[in-house]
């Protein structure tokens, strides 16, 4: 047995994915090309919310060598083309062409039949548990796609399984049940269902359905679970969407990148970051140390999610700013840098956004100082400008330490750091991270409870709650710098977004999964019991 077989039954089936692009519009084909890869290729090769990934490559790059010395690889794909493509399409490394393939029996005009006759001919077929055809009218969700499909991993001979067009799919094989978009078969099916075909007259070509229930000794086929065929509309947005980004969107921000490279001495571009991801400097919103509530708050937090790994293998996962500064942890261990944020100065203004330094926006002689603080020289506000002071500091530092984004959180928000971070870094990092602001999204209303009334004060459609929210450096930059802010009383998290929506070029949103903290958990002891139920909960 090779080594690749041993590792499907392993790790769980192997795939021979193949997806149609029929040419009947070379530009629109191209872009749904270009929007498969970036969606759900991309996803069942990436991690998504700490659920392991399924690794992907591409057909044309694994077939120049035997599959078996590839056996990490769980899902090979590849575009079918027409025969009719131009030579430019001789770009995409994962297209191929089937009749260049000089197969026996592929002179056939269904290219799902040609697509599984190729199947069957490779070289090292048995490596391949199941072989699969779609169009690129076909998506995937890759969680429900490994988790909901028990047959997939039964590795039954037999399995044929279809796109049900409705809930009486299946209970029958024809293909007025059944989507033609999209077939899945088991390998040894493959084999009998060309088998079969090969009987057939080249002039009339075979029914698929009607040969599946020849071959196969199940009863019917199997409903294929994290299929779904996309509408006409969803397409269209998805053309809509790709066509914005490619020609639109460009989240590199030369200016920052210009300033960072510009930092000698400094490891601003070298860093690692935590294996390769990016780092967050989050400052957890606090207030006067001798509220006793708050300061009893503050130490559930330490005991909670700030110590989630502090008896693990990589204790510094989590670590505090001060610790970064003072050089007890170093940078490439730490991939989240916390710090609690005071107003310290009761007789300062409420802002402070002209301070060219950070000795001028922070206070180092406070009474009963904490270590793990940064106290800013300002009177403590809610809405007045502590958050736009906040990211005032956290740019300043840049020129010392450099981070991917710098956020915000409340003391009442119970944060998930084992469902967090692995979503984290998924994020990009610089320099592609430009523009970037993320959170929880909420939707702004025209009238305002408590607030200035009137749509007129707000800027965008949305905004990112001030529970927990975060933005690129060059974003913060902009916010305190060049931002015509407009105060909205007890709406601090809308004013920060007023400023980001007034930006002139895209912003690229991130919304955090709400399953990666818990809002409002206010009384320390909640905020215990709460993670003694929740926090060890891990999706790595």
């Amino acid at each position: 047995m090779s080594s690749a077989r041993m590792l499907s039954a392993a790790t769980g089936p192997r795939i021979l994915l193949g997806i149609a692009s029929h040419n009947s519009s070379f530009a629109e084909e191209s872009r749904m090309r270009r929007i498969i890869r970036n969606t759900y290729l991309k996803w069942f090769g990436s991690e998504v919310l700490g659920i392991s990934a399924k690794s992907i490559c591409a057909l044309n790059s694994s077939i120049k060598s035997p599959l078996s010395e590839i056996p990490d690889c769980q899902i090979v794909y590849a575009f079918i083309l027409d025969t009719n493509v131009t030579d430019s399409l001789g770009m995409e490394p994962d297209a191929i062409w089937l009749d260049e393939r000089k197969s026996t029996t592929i002179a056939r005009s269904d290219t799902k039949m040609s697509w599984f006759t190729f199947a069957s001919e490779l070289d090292t077929p048995r490596v391949f548990d199941y072989v699969m055809y779609a169009t690129t009218e076909i998506s995937f969700l890759p969680t429900v796609f490994w988790n909901g499909n028990v047959v997939m991993r039964s590795h039954h001979p037999y399995v044929f399984a279809g796109l049900p067009k409705n809930s009486t799919g299946t209970h029958c094989n024809s293909h007025e049940c059944f989507d033609d978009n999209f077939l899945c078969l088991s390998r040894k099916l493959v084999s009998e269902f060309v088998r079969i075909a090969d009987h057939y007259s080249s002039n009339k070509p075979p029914k698929v359905w009607e040969m599946l229930s020849v071959c196969s000794n199940q009863s019917g086929p199997t409903a294929m679970r994290g299929v779904r065929r996309q509408s006409n509309l969803a397409v269209e947005a998805l053309k809509k969407w790709d066509d914005y980004v490619v020609k639109v969107i460009d989240f590199i921000d030369e200016k920052e990148v210009k300033r960072v490279e510009g930092i000698t001495g400094k490891n601003a571009l070298a860093y690692n970051g935590y294996n390769g991801s990016p780092r967050m400097l989050m400052g957890i919103f606090t207030y006067d140390a001798s509220t006793i509530t708050e300061h009893q708050r503050r130490k559930a937090i330490r005991e909670t999610y700030l110590n989630a790994y502090k008896n693990s293998k990589t204790p510094n996962r989590i670590c505090s700013l001060q610790e970064l500064l003072a050089k007890t942890v170093h940078e490439v261990e730490c991939q989240l840098a916390y710090s609690f944020v005071f107003g310290a100065s009761p007789e300062a203004p409420p802002i402070n956004l002209n301070a060219a330094s950070l000795h001028e926006i922070e206070i180092q002689n406070v009474k009963n100082k904490e270590s793990d603080a940064v106290y800013l020289n300002i009177r403590e506000n809610l809405a007045e400008g502590k958050s736009e002071t906040w990211m005032k500091y956290a740019v300043l530092l840049q020129d010392y330490l450099y981070f991917d984004y710098i956020s915000t959180v409340d003391t009442d928000t119970l944060v998930f750091p084992r469902r967090f971070l692995p979503e984290m870094s998924l994020l990009p990092k610089f320099p592609r991270n430009a523009r970037a602001y993320g959170g929880q999204d909420d939707i702004k209303r025209g009238e305002l409870d408590n607030e200035i009334a009137g749509a007129s004060f707000m800027r965008g459609a949305s905004f990112m709650r001030g529970r927990f929210y975060w933005m690129s450096p060059d974003l913060a930059r902009y916010v305190v710098e060049q931002c015509n802010r407009t105060i909205l009383p007890f709406s601090e998290d809308k004013a920060i977004g007023n400023c980001v929506n007034t930006h002139g070029l895209p912003i690229q949103r991130m919304r955090v999964h709400r399953s990666s903290y818990a809002h409002p958990v206010k009384h320390p002891d909640n905020m215990r019991n709460y993670w003694k139920s929740h926090g060890h909960l891990s999706m790595e």
